[in-house]
């Protein structure tokens, strides 16, 4: 899990040494533990995307698993969705649904060995929500799998405004960045 403003991506006039761990879910007994973050390399959130041309036009569907929205609402890969809705609707359910529907796929195409197959990873960005809820979000995709094909930048409501408005950002940049290539090897 990234925290917005740790890890992977840094402002450049913040220290090396705060950025280099990121938090963790908490372990039985309620302790949180520290871990290393794999990141060797930092890039500015506030980086411009590349022009429409540049982009690759979008080929592959991302399923979401569930009927009525993949019928009615055409996804396809790269491309960012906003889930907006009023409290209790179902959005942090459909984004978890459409992770483990995704990470199902993957196995599946990996599983046949297809050269051309790639996987689709999926970056959740929670703001504003209780830690309990991200720490149960977590859960629900490790238990399903989906953990090593999902980023979980977190700015929960107990977290800055600060990290709370950059926690989008750096999600978005994380999904664009040049360094997926070398986390997604």
């Amino acid at each position: 899990m990234f925290h917005a403003g740790q890890a992977a991506f840094r402002y450049p006039s913040a220290s090396r040494s705060s950025s280099e761990f990121v938090r963790t879910p908490p372990a039985p007994g309620g302790r949180r533990k520290k871990a290393r973050s794999r990141a060797t390399e930092f890039y500015p959130v506030e980086k411009i995307a590349p022009g429409i041309i540049v982009r690759k036009s979008v080929s592959q569907p991302v399923l979401t698993g569930i009927m009525a929205i993949d019928s009615m609402i055409p996804i396809g890969r790269g491309q960012r969705e906003l889930i907006i809705g009023d409290r209790g609707t179902g959005k942090t359910t459909i984004a978890i649904d459409t992770i483990i529907n995704q990470a199902r796929i993957n196995r599946i195409g990996l599983a046949s060995n297809d050269p051309a197959f790639r996987p689709l990873y999926s970056i959740y960005v929670a703001v504003g929500q209780k830690n309990s809820n991200i720490a149960r979000t977590i859960a629900s995709l490790e238990a399903a799998g989906a953990l090593e094909y999902t980023i979980i930048v977190a700015a929960p409501a107990a977290d800055n405004p600060a990290n709370q408005y950059v926690a989008p950002y750096a999600g978005a940049a994380m999904a664009s960045g040049s360094w997926k290539t070398a986390w997604m090897r």
